[in-house]
């Protein structure tokens, strides 16, 4: 009986492969242990650190109570998510301000950049109390003094930065006038920046900002257009008032009226330019039409009142 051929084996071959299939594991047990570290450190470890550091570093900015009910991260895809965000009062119990979400989703290229780069900010729910105890004490005057205080950056030493899509959604600001008794909301703010950079190329692209709002019932609506880290300052805001209740702030006029005034309503539609070139005084132009109607007027501790048509006026 003849016995079959059999081919030789190489028996090199698996001893060569071996060096090259065991440093392919080894690489791929490296990148996923690497993967897992950083999706552990990312969704576990950045949002106590982070929270750590911008309540401290709230705290130490305001001198206030600061705090933050929720924080999340996702390291992958760069979004971040906080809740429940206080200011105190500096009596540490009554809240200051406060909203309810903040959502800010970043950008890779903050990586090649070196600078924070934000594709989206939205701060939903914020609400500040504003008060007016005396007649020129607030109760922001102590974060206010302290801010101005604190040493200046010294020029081109200010941190780069890019954020787009900014909002604000659902503001109220409370504000209670004790001195006068009176209080004043400004409910349903709404603000809109598409952009706001100071890195290279970005210096000399316009800031469109908008704004609006009802002020005690009254509705109003700012629009405009700016370039903040210009030399030159370049700015356009166009201004829309629709029947703002006049008397209730012309007691805050810092001089007295020879009349006083018992009614009015204020329309506006202005457009606003201001430009301040480097060496150069600063230039405004203002026009558009201003309408004051519905108008009563009286002299001081006279109980009658003058009712006067409404009047429109052109600045140029």
């Amino acid at each position: 009986m003849v016995a079959p051929c059999r081919r030789p084996v190489d028996a090199a071959t698996p001893t060569s492969r071996s060096p090259a299939r065991s440093r392919l594991r080894i690489a791929a047990g490296v990148a996923l242990a690497a993967v897992a570290l950083y999706a552990v450190a990312g969704f576990f470890g950045v949002p106590p650190l982070a929270r750590k550091l911008i309540v401290d570093s709230a705290r130490e900015k305001l001198g206030r109570v600061v705090s933050i009910e929720e924080l999340t991260f996702n390291p992958f895809t760069l979004r971040a998510r906080a809740g429940g965000v206080r200011v105190m009062e500096a009596d540490g119990r009554t809240t200051f301000a406060s909203f309810d979400h903040l959502f800010v989703d970043g950008s890779i290229t903050s990586a090649y950049r070196l600078a924070p780069v934000v594709d989206q900010l939205t701060m939903d729910g914020l609400k500040v109390s504003l008060v007016r105890d005396s007649a020129t004490h607030y109760n922001v005057s102590d974060m206010l003094a302290r801010l101005a205080a604190a040493p200046a950056t010294p020029p081109g030493k200010g941190a780069r930065f890019s954020v787009s899509n900014i909002r604000v959604t659902r503001a109220r600001i409370d504000f209670d006038d004790r001195p006068k008794g009176a209080k004043h909301v400004v409910s349903d703010i709404e603000i809109a920046i598409p952009s706001i950079s100071n890195l290279p190329g970005h210096l000399a692209e316009y800031v469109k900002p908008s704004f609006a709002a009802k002020v005690n019932g009254a509705p109003m609506r700012f629009v405009g257009e700016t370039l903040p880290f210009e030399n030159s300052l370049r700015t356009h805001v166009a201004i829309d008032l629709d029947s703002l209740d006049v008397p209730r702030y012309v007691e805050y006029a810092p001089a007295a009226l020879p009349m006083k005034l018992d009614a009015g309503k204020l329309d506006a539609k202005l457009s606003v330019r201001f430009t301040q070139a480097a060496g150069k005084d600063p230039s405004i132009d203002v026009a558009g039409t201003l309408a004051l109607r519905e108008v009563k007027l009286s002299a001081p501790g006279e109980g009658g009142s003058v009712q006067a048509g409404g009047r429109r006026s052109s600045p140029r």
